[in-house]
């Protein structure tokens, strides 16, 4: 029997992969009572990777629909290059042919500019050497004196990054940020993006 071979485009979802992975990382996050929690970080290169993951298809599918063939891959490399900031930024008049524009008073908006700053702040730390003080206390052993730090609340503030200070409601923020982005680039072909959310603003 003859086998007829086809091609066609064929698109992974990834960030709904991602997002998924956010809302496991939430749970996790939530259950863990430690004082510096373990779950912080991955939650926000999670955040980070979902929102880049979604802006990268929503760049990759539009210039495909918009442009001749033959600069579809020029054009879509352009935008693909640029910062995390800047495909953000630039998504608006993109995806809207320049009737909408981002809108930066929008708390969506600000919450996925605050992943992009934290998400900066982990990848790119610089720990330098800092001055910290602790209280010793001695104990006494049947092999004599041992001395032990008091890990005080103190002593953890001190030591404690940009992240480990951020609230847990904030990460709560985060997730739904990405998610209201993913959804209003669903929608945003199909009726005006103003009408969902206020993520987008009139290009007047």
């Amino acid at each position: 029997m003859a086998r007829k071979t086809e091609k066609k485009l064929f698109k992974v979802q990834y960030g709904s992969s991602y997002i998924h992975s956010v809302v496991v990382l939430l749970e996790l996050l939530q259950k863990n009572e430690a004082r510096l929690n373990p779950y912080k970080i991955p939650l926000v290169i999670t955040c980070a990777a979902a929102l880049e993951t979604i802006l990268n298809k929503a760049i990759i599918v539009e210039c495909r629909h918009r442009f001749p063939e033959k600069d579809i891959k020029r054009i879509t490399n352009s935008h693909l290059g640029m910062n995390l900031g800047g495909k953000l930024d630039n998504l608006g008049w993109l995806l809207t042919d320049n009737t909408y524009i981002m809108n930066n008073e929008s708390e969506i908006y600000q919450c996925l500019r605050s992943i992009i700053k934290y998400r900066n702040e982990i990848m790119h730390l610089k720990a330098y050497y800092r001055e910290v003080e602790w209280e010793v206390s001695e104990i006494e052993t049947e092999e004599g004196i041992e001395a032990g730090v008091v890990w005080d609340e103190q002593f953890f503030e001190s030591i404690k990054t940009s992240i480990d200070k951020i609230p847990n409601e904030e990460y709560e923020r985060f997730y739904r940020a990405v998610s209201e982005l993913d959804v209003t680039i669903v929608n945003i072909t199909s009726k005006p993006p103003i009408i969902e959310n206020d993520l987008f603003t009139e290009n007047i």
